[in-house]
């Protein structure tokens, strides 16, 4: 136990470095889903055959799923 004690504030460094690159991913993603545009997303694949359906933004997309 003393061990951990006088370890603790490696601990602690740790787990916030490791939340603020939780943080930091979570919200880069979410400005690049605000960023893109649907109605830029161009293809020539059909949404039933597309192997990027879960990706896309367009409308027709919601038919399939």
């Amino acid at each position: 136990m003393d061990y951990f004690f006088s370890h603790i504030i490696y601990i602690v460094i740790a787990a916030v470095v490791i939340a603020a690159i939780g943080l930091a991913a979570v919200l880069l993603s979410a400005k690049n889903e605000a960023e893109r545009d649907s109605e830029a997303e161009t293809c020539d694949f059909a949404c039933g055959s597309c192997p990027s359906v879960s990706m896309c933004h367009k409308k027709e997309k919601n038919d399939v799923l």
